[in-house]
């Protein structure tokens, strides 16, 4: 058995699968097949993962403990800002309020969920992925409670008050940024969220504009609004997709860099036997050292098919 079979990290045969695992996804010279999937499927695909399965499972394995340090420090980040909006809002009533105990259960949740991340208990693609699910939740919990519904909250709609426009806009812009570039997550149920959340901050706050005096008077920032949490999905889409194609793409190199290492060594090694065969003893020494000057210096050369790039 070969030393790139012992290896776990080259448990998929990367000469093998050659050029089909990095073809794009979306391309004409690709083959239809009875199992290639409908138009529709195809339509709702990410663009920049790896179409071979085992592949993408690699990659995984390969990012895992770094998808962990993220997701961690993003938790305590998020423990520090809960704990810091509930001891606000309690010094700013001097009594328990909806926002306070709704900041301090959150808080709650992401000290528990941070405590398990960093156990080793946490040591599976499937474990992260749940705990970044419920990170998720979490954030949308947060953005909740930060859209404009004072009146609501308080039954006090009858109430004259003042409207505050930019009320939650920092934290929607918070919550949105860390869902598209910090989670491994769906990225089509962060988009759909991250959109849903936008247009319904902007149609509370004209909601809660009933007059038009009011509404004259608040509209530029009612846009201006508008344009950062636009600014910030589009941000964040692109961050998100710049991401992790070039996480994809470092993957690739490296996984290329090891395989044509392995197989520079073995080459060597049966140059060396072939020299331990053919030449005399007292030469062999002296041949083989030169060999293994050779094997160390060698670079794959960029038409090698182990030194493919990710074609998006």
């Amino acid at each position: 058995m070969s030393r790139r079979k012992k290896n776990a990290f080259f448990s998929v045969d990367w000469w093998s699968i050659k050029m089909k695992v990095f073809q794009p996804i979306y391309g004409s010279h690709q083959r239809k097949s009875e199992h290639t999937p409908s138009p529709c499927c195809n339509s709702c695909r990410i663009p920049y993962i790896f179409k071979h399965k085992p592949t993408e499972c690699l990659f995984l394995r390969y990012s895992f403990h770094i998808r962990r340090a993220t997701v961690s420090a993003l938790l305590g980040i998020y423990i520090l800002l809960t704990a810091v909006l509930a001891i606000l809002y309690f010094a700013y009533q001097r009594t328990p309020t909806v926002k306070n105990i709704y900041h301090m259960c959150l808080c709650v949740l992401a000290i528990g969920l941070y405590i398990f991340c960093n156990t080793k208990y946490l040591a599976t693609v499937r474990l992260l992925k749940i705990v970044s699910y419920i990170f998720w939740v979490s954030l949308f919990l947060l953005a909740f409670i930060s859209l404009p519904l004072g009146p609501w909250i308080t039954n006090q709609m009858s109430v004259v008050e003042n409207i505050y426009v930019v009320e939650g806009v920092w934290q929607l812009m918070f919550v949105i940024y860390c869902m598209y570039l910090l989670l491994p997550v769906n990225f089509f149920v962060t988009l759909v969220l991250g959109c849903v959340v936008s247009l319904v901050h902007i149609a509370i706050i004209l909601i809660r504009l009933q007059h038009i005096t009011l509404m004259v008077q608040n509209w530029p920032q009612v846009m201006v609004n508008a344009v950062l949490l636009l600014v910030t999905n589009a941000v964040g889409i692109l961050a998100h997709h710049i991401s992790e194609k070039r996480q994809r793409q470092s993957f690739i190199n490296c996984h290329a860099f090891f395989a044509a290492r392995l197989e520079a060594q073995e080459q060597g090694m049966k140059l060396v036997k072939t020299t331990e065969m053919c030449l005399p003893k007292f030469m062999c020494n002296e041949v083989c050292s030169d060999l293994t000057c050779i094997t160390t210096l060698y670079v794959p050369d960029k038409s090698s098919p182990s030194t493919m790039t990710l074609s998006v």
